[in-house]
Order: C-alpha cells, then sequence, then structure tokens
C-alpha cells in the first residue's frame, strides 16, 4: 500500500509538472503572436547599420554596397521571391519619428509613380535601421558619374537627358509629387541609352525643391563639367557663363541658364515647358 501511495504521490507531481509547462508554453506562444512587424523586422534585419548579407523583410538580401550620397545608402540586392536584382535605398530618420513617418508617406507616394523616365519604387520597408525603398535596378551610370570620369557631356546628349528630365518632373508633380532636389548624381542613363530619374523620395526634411532651378542648375554642370555657385537667384561673383567657360557652347546657353535660376520674375522662364522648348539652342539631341 505504501508503495501503491509513492506512486501517486509522483504520477501527481508530474501531472503538475506538466501543467505548469503546457501554462508557460501557451504564454509563451501568446506573447511571440503579440509581437508587432517591428518586432519581427528586427528579428529579421537586426536594429544596427544594414550589413552585406542581411535579408531585408525575410526576402531582400543585401548583395554589394554601391556607395553613400547626401539622399542615403545605395545597396544592390537580390529579391529571393523573384529571382531577380533589386537596388535598394536605405534612408535613415535617425531617432526622429517624425521623420520616421514622413520618410514613410514619401517613399508609398513615390511607389506609385509610373512613368517611363522614373526609377519604379516597388516597396518601402519600415524597419529599425531605416526605412528601406526597393527599387528597380537599372543598370548604367549616373550623369555625376559621366562628369567625373569624362568631363562636360556633349550637347545634344545634355539636351536629350534634361528633355527626359524635364518630363519626370512634370509628370510627378501631377501626381503631387516634388523631387527634393535634382541633382547630376539623381539623373542615370542605362546601359541601354534610356534616361531615368531616381531619389524621388529621399527628402530629409520632406520638402520638394525648385524644378526650374535644379534643371538650370543640371545643364550649367553639364555643359562646363563644374557645379554652379549660384546663390538668391544670381551667379555668384567670379562665377563664369557657360559659354565663358567651354568654347563652342551658344551664348543662347547662358540665357537658357539664367531663365531657369534666375529671382527675377522678368528674368525668370514661366516653367518647366518654356526651359524646355529653349533647349533647342544646344541643337539637336542625341539619338
Amino acid at each position: 500500500a505504501r508503495g501503491l501511495l509513492v506512486a501517486g504521490g509522483l504520477a501527481a507531481l508530474a501531472a503538475g509538472v506538466l501543467l505548469a509547462l503546457g501554462a508557460w508554453a501557451v504564454a509563451l506562444f501568446k506573447k511571440k503572436r503579440a509581437r508587432g512587424p517591428a518586432d519581427l523586422a528586427a528579428a529579421m534585419a537586426g536594429g544596427g547599420p544594414p550589413k552585406e548579407g542581411d535579408v531585408l523583410a525575410g526576402k531582400y538580401r543585401l548583395a554589394g554596397f554601391v556607395g553613400r550620397d547626401a539622399a542615403g545608402e545605395r545597396w544592390e540586392a537580390v529579391d529571393a521571391a523573384l529571382n531577380r536584382t533589386v537596388s535598394v535605398r536605405r534612408l535613415d530618420p535617425g531617432d526622429d519619428p517624425q521623420a520616421r513617418e514622413r520618410m514613410r508617406q514619401e517613399s508609398r507616394t513615390a511607389a506609385g509613380l509610373q512613368h517611363p523616365n522614373i526609377v519604379a519604387v516597388f516597396e518601402a520597408l519600415d524597419l529599425p535601421n531605416g526605412v528601406f525603398l526597393v527599387m528597380e535596378h537599372v543598370p548604367g551610370r549616373s550623369v555625376a558619374e559621366m562628369l567625373a570620369t569624362g568631363g562636360p557631356l556633349p550637347l545634344g546628349r545634355v539636351r536629350r537627358i534634361l528633355e527626359a528630365a524635364a518630363a519626370a518632373l512634370v509628370y510627378a508633380r501631377a501626381q503631387g509629387v516634388v523631387h527634393p532636389g535634382l541633382k547630376p548624381s539623381s539623373l542615370v542613363v542605362t546601359d541601354g541609352g534610356a534616361v531615368k530619374v531616381r531619389d524621388f523620395a529621399s527628402a530629409a526634411g520632406g520638402l520638394g525643391g525648385d524644378d526650374l532651378r535644379a534643371l538650370g542648375e543640371c545643364l550649367y554642370e553639364m555643359l562646363t563639367g563644374e557645379p554652379l555657385d549660384a546663390g538668391a537667384g544670381r551667379f555668384a561673383q567670379g562665377s563664369r557663363w557657360p559659354s565663358q567657360v567651354r568654347p563652342g557652347v551658344p551664348p543662347a546657353a547662358d540665357a537658357l541658364v539664367l531663365g531657369a535660376i534666375s529671382a527675377d520674375p522678368g528674368e525668370r522662364f514661366g516653367g518647366v515647358a518654356e526651359f524646355v522648348e529653349g533647349l533647342s539652342a544646344l541643337g539637336p539631341p542625341e539619338s
């Protein structure tokens, strides 16, 4: 009888342990299910700076760091689900929740732009270590890279690139999206010769730029190979007109730059369309 009592006590103890373990397992399961998207993203991407090999949102593997500029970091990645190469732009809001929310909204808005001269945004990921834009991979070179390696561009190429850029800016503005500040680094010429504008959702301050002025500044740099030093809508002292910097540039190009950057309403173009019309002074566009 004593043996039976001992055996019964052991069985009751084992049952109690099993019940306790079961309750603990249920509580843990519920806790894990309650974790939000940010927690899951942290588990997948970590909270520190991204590094090669990281997988974003469980499907975009960072394959290589491309570079860093004022708009953020650029990465090349592989979309595991579709087996394709994509470009990833990381925007860092820091510890500012308002900046994070603004970047998130701008990224989603930019993802709605569908234009042959705009780099497509596929997805915006809000992760602990930044807001990541997953974009169309565009093999080619930026105008900034062209200027750095080859100097000023041929006049016909300048016209073709800026006509395409202007078309992209006008379309985006009609959709309620303003580029934060067009620069040579924002203009990409693909290996196939197409012109694409990128970085529509990279405004650190959430403010759109002046399309006309930005086009004029790009024109000056593409014609001369050096950035325009223009403050308050006028040439800085010592600055030279494009025709003074580069032989072969028609004086009409000087007027084109002035009409784009001037703060004087009497000198400034009425809009981007007038600027595009003036690009004919550069001769026929490169085919």
